[in-house]
């Protein structure tokens, strides 16, 4: 889970430059006149929730003020803004931090969108579509910062309009084949119409009418992929259909994001969430030119065969797989050939079977209590060692196994989070050719949804029937996102993803009984963990707007920002340690070259912890600041607007051009004029009453943290006269040592770095022997020698068996022996030394001692010395024959 490490930055708080970008009041566009039909239910819970008004190309950000999209640079901002707060003179900032970049839209703006090749940016309103062509960020970055006339082409003039459905979102393709003066869009209305759009600013017919008009509702029925199912036109007669309550669009959403490791049906594949709770897929949906990923081809081409390959009983599903293997071929001969001479790596979509897939679905989804607002897919992961499992000349570079199933997250309008599982996974599909090889679409398999977990994250000033959006994690896609009308999430499956991706990871080569139990166990409990990161009712002033969609800034220099926004900007640091997954993979090509070798293991995982950046300490928890409230830095213009708009013709003049004069209608002016201004000096008099409240709790909150310093200094004052009394007794140790955790550290590190020194020097030496092949030394012959001797005379085989409990029994007998004899000897010599003595003392004796007669010589001294020595090597080998017979056993 992501730690806030702050809130809404200076730079971007008032009364910096930079909070201008998103609170310089502008007037207000006219709201989109609605139809009165079945969908106005929708358009208006549509309208009352977040809204897609920021986006973000690298660190620019777009945003919508008013009814005009404003582009600024973030990492500019902050550096002005740190660069003016260093100078010491009164030279203040540009005022102006953004530029304007004007649009001939009229209509209120809901929705922008940059494309991922970050040239287009598509501008949505209630019921129409507009693509601007942006500009270079060299071009936006340089000169003064005026406005922008950038070139605005409208999509579909005669389609997307105000006599049609409304819009419910806007895709860019994934997949495709993005220039600087081409991309694709898909443009997906409530009336379940998918439009695929591929634009390029050099035809301008591509902008009039879509490339590939699917209606959903025909498609649903169909029995043919000869059939017509092209929306109805502008002024056409529909008729009625039961399918318009029940196929009412409210999300839609890509499978995949075109990632290496995604499953290659994934990014082709669009989910399409009705109101009611149904969902319906297409796949595959794309444009004429479309860029594959690395392994996209050979995956695909790979499934096809092995479902062209596999004993299907049912002739449904055999034609089926009979399209899919005819679609990977075409696929597959156009790789060997490339598509475009220009760049290798666009393809161009196949021919056959069509280029219309089958509506799959409605697949079986769990009852929801409530409308569906948004929809999330992640992928499911592509097992690269499965799919080059027979290939030798493959070099297969281990990378960690992600889950092999696909799961949704749904998002209701009673603030309820529902996370399913798809396990059969969702392949390409087609229509049959008209003729007698016709099918019902009820025979073919469906999916199989399972719901494993569903959480609230309502809060008490969040109302009912209100939308929220979702916000992937570009960096790990099992964390993403929740905007609602009053606060913003945080989800993450990290924990569960990583839990169940170890257990499904080695199903295929050792699969036991408890295979089953662990998986349901850890299903059960709470799937997603969740933490509320920004609430935007914190304050006064800002619970009459709800909160847009929220965007995710993560730059060196700015870190990881989430950033919205009301009538100001609203964001929170996150640290990016904490999103960061374990560098300690099993699967990692560092562990598994390493196996055999415990130290490059180590050293592998040391080189991780030096790595790894991450504190040591937690952050402490932060507070998001106070944000004036907005009633104090209003437009003084902009009620006097409101209220002369609001008056006839005829009135405005007595405002302006006529004395006053006291006449009714002169009263119903100041009446009005009254109620108006009314409502702003009731919102002045709560945001100082709120002013006032939290500079009473800070006074309060300022006298705790006096109180909590003052007895902190008295603990560190004891601390310290303990530490000048241990000085006084070791002033050495204290003065070589003044940082105690610093040593600590130190010293652990010198340590550790000795064992690895002596561990390397005993591998080496080990590692050497054997592999010298070298003779050995005189000293080491003579010592081999010396063992055989040994353990022969003690009875030892050469095999290294023990001796035999009866060898040792007479070895000890005759050892025994011996000692006594030697004893008794030893006795009687010494007793005819000391008589000799006795005799040399004499005269006679001192005589014949020095005539050399009678006496010891020399030879003898030195031969009972010998003996001597000998008597004390066999008590020595007779004690330890003993000990040994003891630890045996064995009783002499």
């Amino acid at each position: 889970m992501p730690k806030v490490i702050g809130h809404t930055p200076p730079w971007l708080s008032q009364p910096s430059p930079g909070a201008r970008i998103f609170s310089d009041p502008e007037s207000r566009p006219p709201a989109s006149p609605s139809k009165k039909t079945d969908i106005q239910r929708t358009a208006s819970l549509r309208s009352s929730g977040p809204r897609t008004t920021i986006a973000h190309r690298g660190t620019e950000v777009f945003t919508v003020v008013g009814n005009r999209i404003r582009w600024a640079d973030l990492a500019r901002v902050k550096d002005d803004w740190e660069q003016q707060s260093h100078k010491r003179s009164q030279d203040q900032s540009p005022n102006k931090q953004y530029r304007t970049l004007k649009t001939p839209v009229y209509y209120e703006i809901t929705d922008i969108a940059v494309s991922p090749s970050g040239h287009f940016l598509a501008v949505a309103t209630e019921y129409t579509v507009h693509i601007a062509l942006l500009p270079a960020s060299s071009r936006l970055h340089d000169g003064e910062q005026s406005d922008i006339r950038v070139k605005t082409h409208q999509l579909g003039p005669t389609t997307h309009v105000i006599g049609e459905a409304p819009l419910a979102t806007v895709l860019w393709h994934p997949l495709a084949a993005s220039t600087s003066t081409a991309d694709c869009l898909v443009t997906v209305t409530t009336d379940a119409a998918v439009r695929l759009w591929e634009v390029n600013q050099l035809d301008n017919w591509s902008f009039e009418r879509p490339t590939l008009p699917i209606d959903l509702r025909k498609l649903a029925d169909g029995t043919s992929e000869d059939q017509d199912f092209t929306p109805a036109g502008l002024g056409e007669n529909r008729g009625f259909s039961a399918d318009d309550a029940d196929m009412e669009v409210a999300a839609a959403s890509w499978g995949g994001m075109a990632h290496n490791n995604e499953d290659p049906w994934a990014a082709m594949t669009l989910w399409i969430a009705m109101t009611n709770g149904d969902l319906y897929a297409l796949c595959p949906l794309l444009p004429t030119k479309w860029r594959p990923g690395r392994e996209t081809i050979h995956a695909l081409t790979t499934s096809a065969v092995a479902q062209i390959t596999l004993d299907t009983a049912d002739e449904t599903e055999r034609r089926a797989a009979d399209h899919q293997y005819q679609w990977a071929k075409e696929l597959d001969d156009e790789d060997l050939a490339s598509a475009d001479s220009n760049d290798s790596s666009i393809r161009f979509r196949p021919h056959q079977p069509s280029a219309i897939p089958r509506l799959q679905g409605p697949f079986e989804m769990p009852f929801f209590d409530s409308d569906i607002s948004d929809l999330l897919v992640i992928a499911a992961n592509l097992d690269e060692e499965e799919l080059y499992s027979g290939e030798d000349d493959y070099d297969l570079v281990p990378t960690p196994k992600g889950l092999p199933f696909t799961i949704l997250c749904l998002s209701t309008t009673n603030h309820q989070l529902h996370v399913l599982v798809e396990l059969n996974g969702i392949s390409g599909q087609w229509l049959p050719r008209k003729g007698k090889h016709r099918f019902s679409a009820t025979n073919l398999p469906s999916a199989d949804f399972i719901l494993i977990d569903t959480t609230s994250y309502a809060t008490e000033t969040q109302i009912d029937d209100s939308w929220s959006k979702f916000t992937t994690d570009p960096s790990t896609p099992n964390h993403f996102f929740v905007t609602s009308q009053a606060a913003i999430y945080s989800i993450s499956l990290d924990e569960w993803a990583s839990r169940i991706s170890l257990e499904v990871s080695e199903v295929a080569e050792d699969v036991d009984s408890g295979l089953l139990g662990r998986l349901k166990l850890a299903c059960q409990g709470s799937i997603a963990a969740k933490q509320q990161l920004i609430s935007a009712h914190a304050d006064v002033g800002s619970a009459q707007q709800s909160l847009c969609t929220t965007i995710l800034v993560e730059s060196v220099d700015l870190g990881m920002i989430l950033l919205t926004h009301t009538d100001r900007a609203i964001a929170a640091q996150l640290d990016q340690s904490s999103l960061r997954t374990s560098k300690l993979v099993a699967n990692d090509a560092t562990f598994s070259s390493s196996i055999q070798s415990p130290f490059r293991s180590s050293q592998a995982l040391m080189n991780v912890l030096q790595e790894d950046s991450r504190p040591l300490f937690d952050p402490p928890p932060v507070r998001a600041p106070y944000a004036p409230s907005p009633v104090f830095t209003p437009n003084p213009a902009s009620r006097v607007d409101r209220l002369r708009s609001q008056l006839p013709p005829q009135r405005r003049a007595i405002l302006t051009q006529t004395p006053v004069r006291l006449s009714p209608a002169c009263l119903e002016i100041m009446t009005a004029a009254h109620r108006n201004f009314s409502h702003q000096t009731g919102d002045v008099e709560k945001a100082a009453a709120e002013l006032f409240r939290r500079c009473e709790r800070l006074k309060e909150e300022m006298a705790d943290q006096v109180r909590q310093m003052a007895e902190l200094a008295e603990r560190l004052s004891t601390f310290r006269q303990s530490n000048d009394d241990d000085q006084e007794k070791r002033p050495e140790a204290h003065a070589k040592s003044t940082d105690p955790l610093g040593d600590r550290i130190e010293a652990a590190k010198t340590r550790q770095s000795e064992l690895f020194r002596r561990y390397e020097k005993v591998r080496r030496k080990a590692g050497q022997v054997g592999h010298a092949k070298q003779e050995l030394s005189i000293k080491e012959r003579a010592w081999i020698a010396e063992i055989d001797s040994l353990a022969a005379q003690i009875g030892a085989s050469d095999a290294g068996e023990e001796p035999s409990t009866e060898a040792l029994k007479t070895r000890l007998k005759a050892s025994k022996a011996i000692s006594e004899e030697l004893v008794a000897e030893g006795k009687s010599v010494k007793k005819a030394e000391q008589e000799s003595k006795e005799v040399s003392a004499t005269p006679e004796g001192k005589l014949r001692s020095r005539l050399g007669s009678g006496g010891m010589s020399r030879f003898q001294r030195e031969k009972i010395k010998e003996v001597m020595e000998m008597v004390s090597r066999e008590a020595a080998v007779i004690e330890a024959v003993q000990g040994r017979l003891d630890r045996l056993g064995v009783k002499a």
